[in-house]
């Protein structure tokens, strides 16, 4: 929606520009995730096990400043398991 693409900062008239992670990357017991930002937003890494409403809980919290920015999950148990979802969110910075 509009909406999505205005608090995402991303251009809603180019197909290709789009919220995203641009990298997932597991080692060494953390997982790193790499957001592009904009200034003006906080980025959240959220963890299910599930894909419940109301399951999620947030990993991580950056604020944008332009740059793609890398969000880290360290929970070793977590990052083992061998099943479980992230998803990025965008916020508007309070």
């Amino acid at each position: 929606s509009d909406a999505a693409e205005a608090l995402a900062g991303t251009d809603a008239f180019d197909a290709r520009d789009y919220f995203r992670m641009t990298a997932i990357e597991a080692g060494s017991g953390e997982l790193r995730l790499e957001v592009p930002t904009v200034e003006g937003r906080v980025y959240e890494i959220e963890f299910s096990e599930s894909l419940e409403s109301g399951s999620w809980e947030v990993i991580d919290r950056v604020s944008g400043d332009g740059t793609t920015l890398e969000l880290v999950d360290p929970d070793p148990e977590r990052t083992s398991l061998r099943e479980g979802y992230y998803r990025a969110r965008a916020l508007l910075q309070p």
